[in-house]
């Protein structure tokens, strides 16, 4: 009796052992983006992104990647709130309609450091306040460079606008309007088919987007000063982030990091190569007047904090009175 006992202990702390030494259960997490796969900030930033967490998770998680083809840009953050998806790429002005926090994102200046948006607070307030209100979390938030007008015609000599029909959205608005032309919002695709057909007069665009978006094909100036930093963010459903072990946690969040710290060189060579591109495609350059060009940047930061504070009030000046507090 004694002997069998024995036995059975030992074939109990055997397969406790074994149990213990498990690997954690593979996980493949739903992906929606905001912009197509062939676009470099997403072959090769947000790929890379995948590939380190696949890769210091020695395969335990991978993604399963969809696009604006699945679910339109603008429409993607509620999806991501409620589950159906685990992780999204996006611009945070996408997300206007449910918090003017994403387009305040883009007017403080702590998102342009990873160090001083850490050291800040601003990274804890952005976390704690997506997982409070909407339950996610951002993974990562970086800008991806300067904003630049494009036009089917030149400024010839304007000093604003001039009620031009420019595509827009959240983000860029404000601009548009201080400088007496007329926002239309609609996402990036269907800005081209509206430029070939004429009824859009010009664009507000990343300057790191123009030749791959192929502008070049439907529009004819790139307008001299570029402006204001434009920002994307990853974000992550937050029970699909807490119901992960530690280990594929740490994995991400440093992956998130890293995008962050090599976000800015990788954004300043794309900026440089599209435009570029987009010269030796036959686009020439604008200018705005010596009287409104030194007024681009200030015009670009308040139409941001003002279309921000359309959406939760309350929320985005808490975080502005943060940033302003952190930068004196």
């Amino acid at each position: 009796m004694k002997q069998r006992f024995s036995y059975a202990l030992a074939a109990a702390v055997a397969f406790a052992a074994a149990s213990f030494i498990q690997p954690a259960e593979a996980e493949t997490l739903r992906s929606i983006r905001a912009f197509p796969q062939n676009l470099k900030q997403i072959s090769v930033l947000y790929t890379g992104f995948q590939k380190a967490v696949t890769d210091a998770t020695k395969g335990e998680i991978t993604f399963q990647d969809n696009g604006p083809e699945t679910v339109p840009p603008f429409e993607q953050f509620e999806p991501l709130t409620q589950g159906v998806f685990d992780v999204m790429y996006t611009a945070p002005s996408y997300h206007q309609a449910q918090t003017g926090v994403g387009v305040g994102i883009s007017a403080i200046p702590q998102t342009s450091d990873p160090d001083l948006l850490t050291s800040s607070g601003v990274r804890t307030w952005l976390s704690d306040y997506y997982r409070k209100n909407f339950g996610v979390i951002p993974i990562a938030v970086f800008t991806i460079g300067e904003t630049v007008f494009v036009f089917r015609e030149p400024l010839a000599g304007e000093t604003r606008l001039d009620g031009r029909k420019i595509r827009s959205n959240a983000s860029y608005e404000g601009i548009v309007r201080a400088l007496g032309g007329a926002p239309v919002a609609m996402g990036p695709a269907d800005a081209y088919a509206a430029l070939e057909k004429g009824t859009l007069d010009g664009v507000v665009w990343p300057e790191i987007a123009t030749a791959e978006f192929k502008l070049y094909e439907v529009t004819k100036f790139l307008a001299k000063p570029t402006f204001g930093k434009s920002h994307n963010a990853i974000f992550m459903n937050a029970a699909k982030f807490d119901s992960l072990p530690k280990d594929q946690q740490d994995a991400i969040v440093q992956a998130g990091l890293k995008l962050e710290h090599d976000a800015k060189a990788f954004f300043a060579k794309q900026a440089e190569d599209e435009t570029k591109l987009m010269v030796e495609n036959g686009v020439g350059f604008t200018e705005f007047s010596a009287e409104v060009a030194p007024q681009l940047e200030k015009l670009y930061v308040e139409g941001q904090r003002e279309i921000a504070a359309r959406s939760r009030p309350d929320d985005v000046k808490a975080l502005f009175e943060l940033s302003d507090k952190a930068v004196k």
